[in-house]
């Protein structure tokens, strides 16, 4: 029973000392965040947080069309009767990795969310911005520039 207390706490200590028990309760944008920009660089394994910083602010009616052109009648009507409360996620990560010559680099990355009823809830790694791009237009423009 010591023997596994010794390893239960050493392997804890590991973990934490890794900052992997914290990982485990990071809000969805921030695990999501992490993931998409870890996969758009060129040393994923290097890849160690820095700062995250979350923000979220309220937005008006008009802003939400222009940040969702495609809404739907039923959300626009949502939105105008009060039902919906548009709102954009943003988390800031501040973080280091290594480029594709192995030299250390800081790097910060704006993660952006857009929600008409006001969550979190749905976001996933086809929704989400970063640095104003979603993966799909990330992978679109690698494409053209090779």
């Amino acid at each position: 029973a010591t023997l596994l207390c010794v390893i239960f706490l050493l392997g804890s200590y590991i973990a934490y000392s890794k900052g992997l028990l914290n990982r485990l309760f990071d809000p969805k944008m921030v695990q999501i965040c992490e993931e998409l920009i870890k996969d758009r660089l060129r040393s994923p394994s290097t890849y160690r947080r820095v700062e995250v910083t979350q923000f979220s602010e309220a937005v008006s009616a008009e802003r939400a069309h222009a940040l969702d052109p495609k809404m739907t009648r039923t959300e626009v009507i949502a939105i105008n009767d009060g039902r919906a409360k548009p709102t954009n996620f943003q988390v800031f990560i501040k973080y280091e990795a290594a480029n594709a010559f192995g030299t250390p680099i800081s790097g910060l990355s704006l993660c952006e969310y857009y929600s008409v009823f006001g969550s979190d809830k749905y976001a996933n790694a086809f929704s989400v911005k970063i640095d104003g791009k979603t993966s799909t237009e990330w992978l679109v423009e690698g494409l053209k520039r090779n």
